[in-house]
């Protein structure tokens, strides 16, 4: 009887102490966020709009220009003069349709030339 009156125990006090873990996450998951984190990801988008920007304008104009970042949906392509940019500004709807097929994910929906250094 002894074990019975035991078993009446107030698991309150226990429960009041438990500590909760979240549940276990994938493999995947992790790994996709860490690479976030470092950065990874954006180098490889970075990769794939060179690689894009290559094909779309040949490999004179991408001698002189360089797709740079990406904010609020605006491509920044950095050009080595003015007579560049001015070539560039008139195949803009031409370039922006090329890149948006080809990098859909990437949500670009304009393009901004700046004359400056290539690196």
């Amino acid at each position: 009887m002894k074990e019975h009156e035991e078993a009446d125990v107030d698991f309150s006090e226990l429960r009041a102490r438990q500590i909760f873990r979240p549940a276990p996450r994938r493999l995947s998951s992790l790994l996709s966020d860490l690479l976030a984190l470092k950065g990874y990801g954006q180098s490889e988008s970075a990769r794939q709009r060179t690689d894009v920007w290559k094909t779309l304008v040949g490999e004179q104009l991408a001698a002189d220009s360089v797709p740079c970042e990406v904010r609020r949906g605006t491509l920044t392509v950095v050009v080595a003069n003015s007579m560049v940019t001015t070539e560039l500004s008139l195949r803009t709807q031409e370039l922006l349709s090329g890149i948006q097929n080809a990098l859909p994910q990437q949500n670009i929906r304009k393009l901004r030339f700046r004359v400056g250094k290539l690196d």
